[in-house]
């Protein structure tokens, strides 16, 4: 993304009362086990490293979608 990066799209996603309870599902080529401590503290429900494949992606859409 080239105006933000993913956490702090998180972070706006999450302050906002119209989708702070939305799901967001992270899909990343970031494997640093602190970027990703961070992103579920502030709420990321899911961090799916690329490349991934399509079941990977529905698996994790449709868990969220049911709950």
């Amino acid at each position: 993304m080239p105006e933000i990066d993913g956490l702090t799209l998180l972070k706006i996603i999450r302050g906002d009362s119209g989708y702070c309870r939305v799901p967001v599902l992270l899909l990343t080529d970031e494997t640093d086990d602190d970027l990703i401590t961070e992103a579920r503290l502030n709420g990321a429900n899911a961090w799916i490293l690329k490349p991934f494949n399509a079941e990977q992606l529905i698996g994790a859409v449709k868990k969220y979608l049911a709950a």
